[in-house]
């Protein structure tokens, strides 16, 4: 059977070394400017560093649990330091996760160009340390974030829209139709 924790116990194993991998292009990118991380994770990565690190497998049902754990060795990475990184948001695009981790330390208001970094983690490999591959997103800036929250908030107000033409239509032909029946009776 596959340990598992009380979904109120935090995981007190300690965060793994990683050797980060880098494109030289990079090398001379000031870390402390980049507000977000995204760590990506394919089918099932996360569960073989959850048990590599842990020896617990990931569990769906503690789902913060894990994602404070791959903040913190993300954290502690780039760093030094396991919490300044912080979670920020999470989401599944087909079979990639992805979490997303801000840095505290970044608290001015956002302007112009936003900094990002995304996380690679590679398939553990006992006796190693965890390995990640890491390359900044181009071309963020805050017009492009709030394009696509306008967007968003757009294609969201066409979902309601639609929902709600849908249960009007649905309302309307059920009643058309008791009427038919009361009509043939």
């Amino acid at each position: 059977m596959e340990p598992t924790l009380p979904t109120n116990t935090p995981l007190t194993t300690p965060v793994p070394e990683v050797d980060l991998i880098v494109e030289d292009q990079y090398h001379d990118l000031v870390l402390s400017d980049t507000r977000y991380f995204i760590a990506q994770f394919p089918d099932r990565r996360l569960n073989s560093i959850m048990e590599f690190c842990t020896s617990i497998g990931f569990n769906p049902n503690q789902i913060l649990l894990f994602r404070d754990f791959i903040g913190r060795t993300i954290s502690k990475a780039f760093f030094g330091d396991e919490l300044q990184l912080q979670w920020f948001k999470a989401g599944q695009i087909r079979n990639m996760d992805y979490i997303t981790f801000r840095n505290v330390q970044r608290t001015e208001p956002l302007v112009g160009t936003i900094q990002v970094i995304v996380v690679d983690f590679l398939e553990p490999v006992p006796g190693q340390n965890l390995k990640a591959v890491w390359k900044l997103v181009p071309g963020i800036t805050l017009q492009s974030v709030r394009e696509l929250a306008i967007e968003k908030a757009f294609m969201d107000h066409i979902r309601e829209r639609v929902a709600e033409l849908y249960h009007q239509n649905t309302n309307y032909a059920y009643t058309s139709y008791d009427q038919q029946a009361g009509e043939v009776a």
